[in-house]
């Protein structure tokens, strides 16, 4: 099974994360705006400029950066995430596309690229990753991104997958700075053991 359609499955609930769950559950699915995405933006301070968000499942976080004012694309690789997306949310306020990040090649560049949990479950391809956001994120934009961490504890249920800061330094050095980094809750639905995070936001560098 390729990665692709590891994603549609999970979106189509044919994937358990944990023994003792509901078939059904997508344990980070939380239907609604991530809190720690919330605090950053200061609970709904208006912004402007183009947002992308990587990895965006149902939708929730880029429908709330679109209620700030931001001009938002949202991408998934699985299809089934983003009619999952535009059932929620309708296509008004959020452009929903069913693209591979590795693969797509935006017409635009973005003042912030977000992204919950979607490098995590490809760190080995990190260096690839920042260098592709470079090429698609503005002079100082913005890379949000939440990850796993690897001081979490084993618990009875799917926790996101570890990321060293040092790796994030390593894989982002050449193109990026991180000026925040910082341990968070990873939020997941209501009966399943919230989990550690980590929140890093980069900065891109003047390579000029």
């Amino acid at each position: 099974m390729n990665y692709v359609e590891y994603w549609n499955n999970v979106y189509q609930n044919k994937v358990k994360f944990v023994s003792n769950g509901n078939d059904a559950d997508i344990p980070w699915d939380i239907k609604q705006p991530d809190p720690n995405l919330c605090e950053l933006f200061n609970f709904g301070n208006k912004q402007q400029g183009k947002v992308l968000e990587i990895g965006c499942g149902s939708g929730f976080d880029s429908k709330y950066l679109a209620s700030l004012g931001f001009d938002v694309i949202a991408i998934d690789v699985s299809e089934e995430a983003i009619q999952i997306a535009k059932k929620h949310h309708g296509t008004n306020d959020v452009t929903f596309l069913n693209e591979d990040f590795f693969y797509y090649e935006p017409s635009v560049k973005f003042d912030i690229i977000y992204d919950r949990g979607f490098l995590h479950n490809y760190k080995n391809e990190g260096k690839f990753i920042f260098e592709k956001l470079s090429h698609i994120t503005n002079d100082c934009g913005k890379y949000i991104v939440m990850t796993g961490n690897p001081h979490q504890q084993k618990i009875n249920t799917s926790v996101p997958s570890p990321v060293y800061i040092s790796e994030m330094e390593y894989y982002s050095f050449d193109w990026f700075k991180i000026i925040l980094a910082k341990e968070i809750t990873f939020n997941v639905i209501e009966g399943y053991e919230n989990s550690l995070g980590y929140l890093f936001v980069f900065e891109k560098k003047n390579l000029s």
